[in-house]
C-alpha cells in the first residue's frame, strides 16, 4: 500500500514541526538559551513515531506486520531508556556544578539571525537526523512483503526476526549496563581522572555504544526481509547513519581525541578491544 508512506510522511513532519515547539517552549520556560533541550525529544521520538505509524496502518484498515509489532515494542524500550538517560545525566551534571553544552561551537559561529540559524542548524538538523534513523518504520508499514504479515509464515522473515530480536536484546543490555557502570563509576570522586576498566569496560572501550550500535542494526534486520524490494535497500539509511554518528560525531572518536596522552588511558587501548567485545589481551607495563 505505498500511499501509506505519505501519510507516514505526513505524520512525521507534524511530530517535528511539534517536537520543535515544545522545545522551544521548554527553553523559554527555563529561562535560559539551552539548546540541548533538543536531545530531550529524542527518546519521545522513537516512542511516538514507532506507535504513531502502526496506528496509522490500522486507521488504514490495514493488518499490522510482525516485524513491526517487534520494532514498536523495540522502541517503547529504547525511547524510556533514552528519556531516562538524557535527565539522570543532566542531573548528574548539575550535582557536580559542571555545564554541558553541545552545541557551543554552532552557537559561537551564528553572527545573524539568530533564531532562523538555532533552527536550522540544531533543531531541524536533529529531526532530519531523527527521520533518517527511523526509516525502517514507515518502510515496513508502508511496503510489506504480503508473505509475512499476520497470520501468515515466511522462512525469510521469521529468521529476520528471531535474529534480530536476540541480538537486540543483548545490544540493548550492553547499552545499560555499560552506562549504569560508568555512571556509578564517575559519581565516585576518588575515580576522578581514573579510566574504568572493570564489567563489560574490560572487554570493550565502548561498551555501550557498542551496545546501541547492535541494537539498531538488529531493527535493521528486522526490517529489511520484510520490506517489498527496492523499497528495502532504503532502510540501509538507518545503521549505517547510527554507525557513522557512534564513530565520528558522539563517540569513539571525540572520546579518544580527549583521552590522548593519558597515560592510564594509552594501556587500556594496547590491552583492551577498541570497539567489539574480546578478551583482553595479556597485561603489560605502563
Amino acid at each position: 500500500m505505498p500511499e501509506l508512506l505519505l501519510y507516514t510522511f505526513i505524520f512525521l513532519i507534524s511530530y517535528y514541526t511539534l517536537a520543535f515547539l515544545i522545545t522551544r517552549l521548554f527553553r523559554l520556560a527555563n529561562a535560559l538559551r539551552e539548546e540541548s533541550s533538543v536531545d530531550i525529544f529524542a527518546g519521545p521520538a522513537l516512542i511516538v513515531v514507532a506507535y504513531g505509524i502502526d496506528y496509522i496502518r490500522l486507521q488504514a484498515g490495514e493488518d499490522l506486520h510482525r516485524a513491526s509489532i517487534f520494532m514498536t515494542l523495540f522502541a517503547i524500550f529504547m525511547g524510556v531508556r533514552l528519556l531516562r538517560f538524557t535527565f539522570v545525566r543532566r542531573l548528574d551534571l548539575l550535582e557536580r556544578g559542571r555545564e554541558r553544552r553541545p552545541y557551543r561551537n554552532i552557537l559561537e559561529n551564528i553572527k545573524e539571525k539568530y533564531h532562523l540559524n538555532v533552527f536550522i542548524k540544531i533543531y531541524l538538523r536533529q529531526a532530519l537526523v531523527l527521520f533518517a534513523i527511523l526509516l525502517p518504520y514507515p518502510l515496513i508499514n508502508a511496503f510489506p512483503r504480503d508473505a509475512y504479515t499476520i497470520g501468515a509464515v515466511d522462512t525469510l522473515g521469521q529468521l529476520g526476526i528471531i535474529a534480530g530480536a536476540i541480538l537486540w536484546l543483548a545490544g540493548f543490555l550492553f547499552e545499560v549496563i555499560g552506562d549504569a557502570v560508568l555512571r556509578n563509576f564517575r559519581r565516585r570522586l576518588e575515580n576522578d581522572g581514573k579510566v574504568l576498566r572493570t564489567g563489560l569496560w574490560r572487554f570493550t572501550r565502548f561498551p555501550n555504544l557498542f551496545g546501541k550500535t547492535l541494537a539498531w542494526v538488529c531493527i535493521f534486520l528486522l526490517a529489511f526481509p520484510n520490506i517489498a524490494f527496492p523499497y528495502s535497500l532504503l532502510a540501509i539509511i538507518s545503521p549505517l547513519l547510527v554507525i557513522y554518528l557512534i564513530v565520528f560525531v558522539i563517540g569513539i572518536r571525540p572520546v579518544e581525541a580527549r583521552y590522548e596522552g593519558h597515560a592510564e588511558y594509552e594501556h587500556y587501548k594496547r590491552t583492551t578491544s577498541r570497539f567489539f567485545p574480546w578478551f583482553p589481551k595479556d597485561k603489560q607495563k605502563k
